[in-house]
């Protein structure tokens, strides 16, 4: 059972309040909306692989949805050029009046609302329908914009692989500049990396020009251009407003940085330190106990803990057939997170005549956004 801090829990209905608060007015059950929402949110909590939600790992998973007022514009079909009034951002949230009032002008009033509930169930029924295997290719097609400079031809199977950084995030490719940023604020997704076998740094795949969510099986087309020497990818974010309500992606765009198959940097192992043999099927069978957390393994010392608070995990168990005490498997210097399939590479290094297992930590700033991983740094205590 997952279990959330009490800031998650404050930032979950600080969300829900701002989302209720701008559907005030608009023709739809605002209460409805906003028990989906709190339902969506704690069932991606609750598959995140996380038994404990604090409030970036609640933030990650919002922001995978949109803001409030994006949440707002795709229940309302408000044209998101049309701005939200200051007021609403600012209203309390208070719970619907549930009696209705009995005079003629209130039954006006309900119909535009029982109209939009009915449209709103007809959109999820249609998307439902539409889900993978009911024999329908639920897709989201790109049209590839005109431009008379180089494209990278999407069907070459080595095409996406290595590291993409981001540099902006636009709403449709034409918008992107070499040079000029469109997004003005922080990017949530600050790099990619691309595996030859189609895996991703995210939880999609990539093939012949498209990627697919691991979850939804939804697809959408990406492209890369080459634009002013600088070779460039077009990703569509797959958010739940297209995920769940089959709006058009918009993209982030990645420039090209070192062409690598694997996403996961490699430990540069000291010359006095040997290094216990990865092909080894015995490699990491037995029990390991933390003894500390770094950002880097060239900054852990034996006998001097670089990590100042408790340690969250305290030990860790790995048995012959791969399997470990976590929700990830080893095997050959690689770990396996179980649900996003994302690798990193794990290193057993002997220093001052122990050893030590260095274990990379896929939290969600790793299988979301992308990120390279910390370390916890654990100690051999028996096989």
């Amino acid at each position: 059972m997952t279990t959330w801090t009490n800031d998650a829990h404050k930032c979950l209905e600080a969300y829900l309040n701002q989302v209720n608060a701008l559907l005030q007015g608009q023709s739809v059950d605002t209460a409805e909306v906003v028990d989906d929402l709190r339902n969506h949110v704690t069932n991606l909590a609750d598959g995140s692989g996380n038994s404990l939600i604090t409030e970036p790992d609640l933030q990650r998973i919002l922001a995978t949805l949109g803001s409030p007022v994006e949440v707002a514009h795709s229940w309302t079909g408000k044209d998101p050029a049309d701005p939200w009034t200051e007021p609403y951002l600012d209203k309390p949230w208070t719970e619907p009046d549930a009696t209705p009032s009995r005079n003629s002008s209130t039954k006006w009033i309900a119909l535009p609302i029982v109209a939009g509930v009915l449209v709103t169930l007809g959109i999820a029924f249609m998307v439902w329908e539409q889900r993978p295997g009911r024999g329908q290719d639920y897709s989201i097609r790109v049209s590839p914009p005109s431009d008379s400079r180089a494209t990278v031809a999407a069907s070459n199977p080595l095409y996406l692989a290595g590291d993409w950084h981001s540099v902006d995030f636009v709403e449709h490719v034409e918008n992107f500049k070499p040079g000029a940023k469109f997004f003005t604020g922080d990017l949530f997704l600050k790099e990619l990396h691309c595996l030859e076998n189609g895996d991703t740094s995210l939880p999609v795949t990539w093939k012949d020009g498209w990627i697919t969510d691991k979850q939804s099986q939804i697809r959408a087309q990406y492209e890369v251009k080459t634009l002013n020497g600088e070779i460039y990818l077009f990703w569509p974010w797959l958010s739940g407003d297209v995920t769940t309500r089959g709006q058009q992606p918009k993209y982030y765009v990645l420039k090209r940085g070192a062409v690598s198959p694997e996403p996961a940097q490699q430990l540069a192992t000291p010359d006095s330190a040997p290094t216990i043999p990865p092909s080894n099927a015995m490699y990491l069978a037995g029990v390991w106990r933390s003894v500390d957390f770094v950002d880097r393994a060239e900054r852990f010392t034996p006998g001097a803990k670089a990590f100042p608070g408790d340690l969250f995990l305290k030990e860790l168990r790995c048995f012959e057939n791969g399997a470990t005490s976590l929700p990830v498997t080893w095997k050959d210097g690689w770990i396996t997170d179980k649900q996003s399939q994302i690798r990193a590479r794990y290193e057993v290094k002997t220093l001052n005549g122990q050893v030590y297992l260095f274990l990379p930590w896929l939290s969600g700033d790793v299988t979301i956004r992308g990120q390279q991983p910390k370390y916890y740094v654990l100690q051999k205590t028996s096989n």
